[in-house]
């Protein structure tokens, strides 16, 4: 009969070469009226569109938000006053490096869009992933058999693995931007990994 069983959480950080960049665009309007925003924020992001065509951006690599429209004001002299009303649209773009700079350029120049990122991140199938995973189970074994052996005790078998949430990598910094031409280069980031892993323990040491 078991003598109970140990409960440990395993983490690794893996050091990874990110292989997808993400950058976010947004266009808007401010006019009169709400149906007026509507329009020139729709002229502007079929013209958007446009430029992703010319860079050959593929349609399922696009992701894109619905129009909102919201009153805007301004304070002057101490006192609110209406501006009028803002239309706005977003499209999230992932794409590797080599036609981010002409993006960001055509974007900025031609549709008066404002740019969030870009940012690194690793591919759901990135290398790294798997290693981080094999990493944590690793560690959540290392911590349990020093647990099990500070109690004259020796590690059963698995009886219980959950992964912990987490999205296994979040976005690395902005890459470098040199102000010439812009073009981009891969910054570096930590895939992460945690596993909660049950163990039984026996008697006797290991």
């Amino acid at each position: 009969m078991g003598d109970g069983t140990v409960v440990v959480r395993g983490h690794a950080a893996v050091p990874a070469e990110p292989d997808q960049l993400e950058v976010t665009l947004t266009v808007s309007a401010v006019t009169a009226t709400p149906d007026e925003a509507l329009v020139e924020a729709g002229r502007l992001n079929a013209e958007l569109g446009r430029v992703l065509d010319e860079l050959a951006v593929r349609a399922c690599d696009r992701s894109q938000s619905g129009l909102a429209v919201r009153e805007e004001f301004e304070r002057i002299e101490g006192r609110w006053a209406r501006r009028g009303y803002r239309a706005a649209n977003v499209a999230v773009r992932m794409t590797d490096p080599s036609h981010v700079g002409r993006l960001l350029r055509e974007a900025v120049g031609r549709v008066g869009a404002q740019v969030d990122g870009p940012r690194w991140r690793c591919r759901p199938d990135h290398p790294a992933r798997a290693e981080a995973c094999r990493q944590a189970a690793a560690d959540a074994r290392r911590r349990a058999a020093a647990y099990a052996a500070a109690l004259g005790l020796r590690l059963g078998p698995v009886l219980r693995v959950a992964e912990q949430a987490g999205d296994g990598g979040a976005p690395g910094p902005g890459p470098a931007l040199t102000p010439t031409d812009m073009r981009i280069r891969a910054g570096h980031l930590d895939v992460e990994a945690a596993v909660e892993v049950t163990f039984s323990l026996e008697p006797g040491e290991a």
